[in-house]
């Protein structure tokens, strides 16, 4: 009898160690991926967005359509290894917002892309989802910062957007809160740093190209 009562007595010894066990091999495992996030977040500049319901624009649900509009603000940006910053300044130049059918539909009805095409330099911002992808063009060179892929659910670390409206108009405000990087096409070979300070305003027209 004291023989089962042992025998009973070291399985739940195993049984309540086991557990223990389990709970700090869980404990350690949720350390380990929160400390990765955080190093891919340093390292990247993305950060999960969870915090935000998608994008507040008017033209969320569009699936297609081209809008005029204007493009006005300052791009403050420093080429590697170079210490000079360059000094962008737009003032109610022609823009555009196009919006991209997407006939999937994965993620998202359409992909939006607010363009400025200028003679010294292109912006391009662009929404998908949750994600977000800045591009400039200067002379050969296309750089960007796109993260419009995978789940598409994190944005550029350090830009900052706002939406405002009225009856005619959109207003999409992109600041820029810390430096970022942009990396050419293809290359990926890290190119222009977008300098923190540096503030945008895409102003576009709830009509059509074309419309009365």
């Amino acid at each position: 009898m004291n023989l089962s009562r042992n025998a009973k007595n070291q399985s739940q010894f195993f049984r309540i160690g086991g557990l223990f066990y389990l709970l700090i091999l869980v404990f350690a495992c949720n350390f380990q991926v929160k400390a990765q996030l955080l190093d891919l977040e340093r390292a990247s500049n993305y950060y999960p967005d969870y915090r935000r319901a998608g994008y507040k624009s008017i033209f969320r649900d569009h699936k297609e359509g081209n809008f005029p509009g204007t493009f006005s603000g300052v791009l403050y940006l420093q080429k590697n290894e170079s210490n000079e910053i360059s000094q962008y300044r737009f003032r109610n130049e022609i823009a555009s917002l196009n919006l991209e059918y997407d006939p999937d539909t994965v993620y998202d009805v359409s992909r939006k892309h607010h363009l400025y095409k200028g003679n010294a330099i292109q912006v391009r911002y662009s929404m998908y989802s949750y994600a977000n992808c800045f591009e400039i063009i200067i002379g050969k060179d296309t750089c960007s910062y796109d993260c419009i892929d995978g789940a598409c659910d994190v944005v550029i670390g350090g830009l900052e957007w706002t939406f405002s409206a009225d009856e005619n108009t959109e207003r999409l405000y992109l600041y820029a809160s810390k430096d970022f990087g942009l990396w050419k096409r293809r290359t990926r070979i890290s190119s222009y740093v977008v300098k923190a300070g540096s503030t945008l305003c895409f102003e576009i027209s709830r009509k059509k190209s074309g419309s009365k």
